[in-house]
């Protein structure tokens, strides 16, 4: 999530030997193909994500609403996407309002 803008210039300055290997690379998180549905649902939801002062978190009925455009059913699925993308969420949250109080020091 911190890198993801600069991913691609990253990786070209690392190939083209500018660069040492960016400790990143070997940190991130590889995402099991399972989940893949969740980060795109939780992607498309933060792209259009509403700002007031600050980031607001994304809403459940949004979260449901694009659930049931999936086509994604069952009580216990949906709970379990919906407890994911949320747990998703907070922790974006929390990277943009310590990104935003550094800006602001």
């Amino acid at each position: 999530m911190r890198y993801g803008e600069h991913e691609e210039w990253l990786n070209k300055e690392y190939k083209a030997g500018r660069i040492e290997r960016p400790q990143y690379f070997d940190e991130r998180p590889v995402l099991h193909e399972s989940l893949s549905i969740v980060w795109d649902i939780f992607h498309n939801l933060a792209s259009k994500r509403v700002y007031g002062y600050a980031a607001n978190p994304i809403q459940s009925t949004e979260i449901f609403a694009v659930l049931d455009g999936y086509g994604i059913n069952g009580l216990e699925t949906r709970l379990e996407y919906y407890e994911l993308i949320s747990a998703l969420d907070k922790e974006w949250l929390k990277i943009a309002s310590e990104k935003q109080k550094e800006e602001n020091s």
